[in-house]
């Protein structure tokens, strides 16, 4: 889920998928994604994705929002070179996946904000009587203010153990069909 990336103003020739995304999940023993997902239309969320679909030839790039950008349309155009079906998600919607159920939590389809972050691909992965921790991405020290406090509350109150990947870096989860066992970066 996202490939990370340099927001606009960021002159940089640096690009995050091919750069950090890409060495990482080969290093992990990745050769092929089976689906790669954006959440939202910012390129710090999908900056990285064009190098990532490349090097791993994802099957499907599933997409919440349908907000046209610069940056989008690259994107699209590189699934669609690299013949990636593309596939738009809206809450409530609930589908398997590699024995996994995926539900879909947003963007809601009548929501007409116009705000890229409130219109994200929130999804719920369960498998057997498994179900995912929440994890939030998000770079240390972001300029974004992120995480907002009102979603760290929300998940609090709902009792959801949350990891951050600014405090936690990359967490991994491993589910058996009755545990979840998360793990951390060594660091």
């Amino acid at each position: 889920m996202d490939a990370g990336g340099l927001p606009r103003w960021v002159h940089s020739e640096l690009d995050i998928g091919e750069d950090v995304v890409s060495p990482y999940l080969w290093w992990r023993g990745f050769r092929r994604l089976d689906a790669v997902a954006i959440t939202h239309a910012h390129a710090d969320h999908m900056g990285g994705m064009a190098a990532v679909m490349a090097n791993f030839r994802p099957r499907e790039l599933w997409l919440g929002s349908d907000q046209e950008s610069a940056e989008m349309k690259s994107v699209v155009n590189k699934a669609r070179e690299l013949g990636v079906q593309m596939i738009q998600h809206r809450a409530e919607e609930q589908f398997e996946f590699g024995g996994a159920v995926v539900r879909v939590l947003a963007p809601d389809a009548q929501d007409e904000s116009v705000k890229k972050n409130d219109a994200s691909l929130v999804m719920k992965l369960i498998w057997g009587n498994t179900s995912e921790f929440a994890v939030n991405s998000l770079g240390a020290r972001n300029v974004y203010g992120h995480p907002r406090r009102e979603v760290l509350k929300r998940l609090q109150e709902s009792n959801t153990k949350t990891y951050r990947t600014d405090l936690n870096g990359a967490v991994s989860f491993y589910l058996d069909g009755k545990d979840v066992s998360p793990r951390l970066p060594l660091r």
